[in-house]
């Protein structure tokens, strides 16, 4: 299972209904599915099938509201600024914590995990029963 982008994005309630003003209740779902994909996936796809199934609404509908949809993306291209920021700081956050569980894992054993090292085992010894 491939790791999703963005497991949230926080958009802030004013902003969405400033953007959702002027769209209908379908165009409203679109977007949000849009927005949805896009914080997931980190992008979406140039071609109107795709976008269309993403969306959930048929081609020919897709036709008519692909137009106004594409002006509530910020940026020129279907993308939006603020969920790419999100999604480098997610990065950066996991690229950091990483770091420091090897980091972790080397001071507590003594080598960098890799696919040669396994964690040693305790043996186990028999205790006396008396």
């Amino acid at each position: 299972m491939a790791k999703d982008k963005l497991l949230f994005f926080p958009l802030p309630m004013p902003m969405w209904f400033a953007l959702i003003t002027d769209l209908s209740r379908h165009e409203e779902c679109a977007l949000f599915r849009l927005v949805a994909y896009y914080a997931r996936h980190g992008g979406l796809p140039a071609d109107n099938k795709t976008l269309a199934q993403i969306a959930d609404v048929d081609p020919r509908v897709w036709r008519v509201m692909r137009p106004k949809l594409s002006l509530k993306f910020p940026a020129e291209g279907w993308r939006w600024p603020e969920i790419d920021a999100q999604i480098a700081k997610r990065e950066r956050i996991s690229v950091q914590k990483s770091l420091a569980a090897k980091q972790g894992n080397f001071k507590r054993w003594g080598f960098l995990p890799d696919r040669n090292h396994s964690i040693p085992k305790r043996k186990l010894v028999p205790r006396d029963e008396n």
